[in-house]
């Protein structure tokens, strides 16, 4: 984060009386090596953080990719971790038990639970005391808990898959989704989010209209390189299987959308990218009142929970 977004965050009087140390995952000099999980992963994590007398971690559980859940042990992995440990932690997404609001036999999850263990003679990853939030709406604090790290973690998610996941009969023709205002749709980049909101909620070959600004474009240089580079979904999940770079996953989550559903984007993008990534994009929902004319539509305003479909 840059100077000034610190400041708002802690306050100009805390950033007197404290020192602020950046994580660098591609410094080797601050990192400590502690093998490998069973998953295959090296595990790399923050020197100043393992040397510190009190190791505080902050997290917000919401609903993540393919990680289930954000908040908990994701303020180490990938929070403090080496690049390497992120990379190959993050290739275990195509595994069919990584999605949205899932933790049982989830390999990302379980992964990152095995990282959070790891001690050798000096020290120890595991933190000695957590912190964790849900935001509600408006991004204020619904929800709060504090103490040892996986049981905060574990009360806030039983919470949140209360408040955030919510459960439909029948699955809609058309969904019309706003990704929710500032700065969920500051990017195409954090605007992918919405789609993997309502994904579950629309019939196979159904429509999905995406509200989003994006006033910052793409928003991301490896999204953007990969939604270029690899033209269909099989091609990004031969890229992720070889060589993981991180913000690819948001390519391959697009791209899994895009094999099921068509996606019409109403955005300040540039149309031909639009259609080149294989979206159809529009000035206004009037140019598309005949596909929403037939069939049942759903309308969500903002994307602040998900949709699913048991049946």
């Amino acid at each position: 984060p840059k100077s000034d977004e610190i400041e708002w965050m802690l306050g100009r009087d805390l950033l007197e009386k404290v020192q602020i140390d950046h994580h660098d995952c591609d410094n080797p000099d601050n990192l400590v090596f502690f093998g490998e999980t069973s998953y295959g992963t090296p595990v790399y994590i923050n020197k100043t953080y393992l040397s510190s007398d009190m190791k505080i971690i902050t997290g917000d559980v919401s609903l993540h990719y393919y990680a289930g859940f954000g908040g908990g042990r994701k303020s180490i992995i990938p929070g403090l971790a080496g690049r390497d440990t992120i990379k190959k932690n993050h290739s275990l997404l195509l595994d069919k038990n990584a999605f949205m609001g899932n933790l049982k036999d989830n390999p990302v999850h379980l992964d990152m639970l095995e990282i959070v263990n790891k001690h050798n003679a000096f020290y120890t990853v595991y933190p000695d005391f957590s912190l964790n939030i849900i935001a509600g709406n408006g991004r204020k604090i619904s929800n709060a808990a504090s103490g040892d790290l996986n049981t905060v973690f574990n009360y806030l998610v039983k919470i949140a898959k209360r408040i955030m996941i919510f459960d439909i009969k029948d699955r809609f023709d058309s969904i019309i989704v706003g990704a929710g205002g500032h700065p969920r749709d500051i990017n195409l980049y954090q605007a992918v989010k919405a789609l993997e909101m309502v994904k579950y909620g629309v019939k196979p070959c159904g429509n999905i209209v995406l509200l989003a600004e994006c006033p910052e474009g793409i928003g991301n240089d490896v999204f953007e390189r990969w939604m270029h580079e690899c033209v269909d979904l099989d091609e990004t999940e031969e890229r992720i299987k070889s060589c993981f770079e991180l913000g690819g996953h948001k390519a391959y989550h697009l791209r899994n959308i895009l094999k099921r559903n068509k996606i019409y984007l109403l955005s300040n993008l540039d149309k031909k990218i639009v259609k080149e990534w294989g979206m159809i994009p529009i000035e206004s929902l009037d140019d598309i009142s005949n596909v929403l004319k037939d069939g049942k539509v759903g309308i969500i305003p903002s994307a602040d929970f998900m949709i699913e479909n048991k049946e």
